[in-house]
Order: structure tokens, then sequence, then C-alpha cells
């Protein structure tokens, strides 16, 4: 309360116009971040009625302070994305990649959480099955997983900003991204209840085995989702040894790639070739 009494005491009839901008934003953050107590809302309410420099920005930053409201206390300081759409009085947006590669764009703000923002993805997509679907953000080498619960994805960027501030030493902004996927896998889930779904799964998994995220000791297991992926790729009955061979790439993981062993390649034909014909 003590904030917001002395935001609220710089507004008031203070005859600078840039300090006043200032101060709005200023207010406009706060609100996105805490809330008054319940003693000092109504006051705070009327000041930003009868005050505010225009309707619609009263209209805005009220809406924050709802939100803030609805969805509790933010635990990080506003990040550079809330200051920009402060300034420019515009609602977030922000770029969600799905694990088949399609780009998202999903409606946000300062109170956004991870729960809010899966379940506007799965309306989106029409995902029936959505269970086990998280948000992740990535920044430089770090994945973290922000669940599909209460946590702000706004407090994700501004640990990014803090992170890349404290390896850096510099103000920058970090080149972080949205990710959804899959984070539980349940035994009960049947692949041909929802096609977005284990389509979405599908590429995971291809490509967690391909970048080492997923490992298995059995070549077996790898010949067959390597056999599988052709066969879904390509659409044929018979293997066309060549395709196969040009395709070993995408199949198989790095590591097994890098080997330059003639004997070890000729090897993972065969074993996929096995496998196909099984």
């Amino acid at each position: 309360d003590e904030i917001y009494c002395q935001i609220c005491k710089q507004l008031t009839k203070n005859p600078s116009k840039n300090s006043c901008a200032r101060g709005w934003i200023l207010l406009s953050l706060c609100l996105g971040c805490f809330a008054p107590t319940h003693h000092f809302l109504p006051y705070l309410r009327r000041f930003i009625r009868q005050n505010c420099p225009t309707a619609r920005f009263a209209e805005y930053i009220e809406s924050k302070l709802n939100r803030t409201l609805a969805n509790g206390t933010r635990k990080y300081p506003p990040n550079s994305v809330e200051i920009q759409a402060s300034k420019m009085k515009k609602p977030i947006s922000v770029n969600i990649t799905l694990m088949d590669g399609t780009m998202i764009i999903a409606d946000a703000d300062s109170a956004t959480t991870s729960q809010e923002i899966c379940d506007e993805l799965a309306d989106t997509i029409a995902l029936k099955e959505s269970f086990g679907f998280s948000l992740y953000i990535a920044y430089f080498d770090k994945v973290v997983s922000l669940g599909c619960g209460t946590d702000h994805i706004m407090d994700a960027i501004s640990q990014c900003e803090q992170y890349a501030m404290e390896t850096t030493k510099e103000s920058v902004n970090p080149p972080w991204r949205f990710f959804y996927r899959k984070e539980i896998f349940s035994p009960w889930h049947d692949p041909s209840n929802d096609s977005i779904s284990t389509n979405l799964i599908y590429h995971q998994i291809i490509r967690g085995v391909k970048y080492g995220e997923y490992r298995t000791t059995k070549e077996t297991e790898l010949a067959m989702l390597a056999a599988q992926q052709y066969y879904i790729y390509h659409d044929d009955a018979e293997i066309n040894i060549e395709k196969l061979e040009n395709s070993l790439v995408m199949y198989l993981p790095e590591s097994d790639i890098q080997d330059t062993d003639e004997n070890s390649h000729e090897r993972w034909l065969q074993l996929i070739l096995h496998a196909f014909r099984k």
C-alpha cells in the first residue's frame, strides 16, 4: 500500500507531463506484479478512474489489477516485454513452438499463468488429450519446465533477463523461446484417441532420440523407430536402399551418425531393413 500511496502522491497535481507519464507506466507495471490490500483497493480504483489521462488507459491498467487479484502476486519484477507493452499501452503476444515445428501466437499479460497458455493452445489446435503437456522456456543452453499450473510466464522471462545480466554483466535481451511439449507420459495413452496429440508426441520423441534427450541401449529399438519413420515419410511398401541410406542422418542419433566406420553404416542399414520387413 505504501508503494501505491507514493505513486498516487507523485501523480497528484504533478506539473511535469513527462514525470506523470512515467508515473502512470510505473503504476501499470506495479499493478501487473502485486495488488494492494483490500483496505486500499477501493481507493486505488477510484484514483485510477478519476485521474487517469484517458479512459482507455484507465481500463487497461484496471484490467491488469483485476488479473493480478485473480492470479496472485508475482515473484519477479517486470521484464522488458512488459515495460514495452505498458509504454505502448498494447497487449502482449508470445510465440510458442510445438514439437512438429508449428508456431502459435498466444495472447498474454502480466498475470498469465502456464495453465492459461496450455489451455489456450489446446483450444487453438483442438487438442483433446492435453494431459501431461506443459509449457517450457528455453534460453541459452537451459530448458526449464513451467508445467501447466500457476507459474507466471512473465516471471520466467524476468528470470531469463536476470540470468543474462548476471552472466554477461550487461543489459541484454536473452533469446528466450517458449515450447509446448509432453512432460508426463501416461501408460494408458491410446494413440488412436487423438491424432493431434499423437503427432506432437511422435515428433517430440524422434527429435529427442536424434539429439540425445531420449536414449536406449538397444539398437533394435532404434532400428524399429527408423523403419517406422521411413514408412511414414515415404509411404513405400518396399524399402528403397538409396532412399534409406540418404535418410539415415535424419533417423539416427547424432552420436551414431558421427561413426565413420563403413561396417557400422552397413550394419545400421541391415538392422533397419530387418525391422522394416517384420
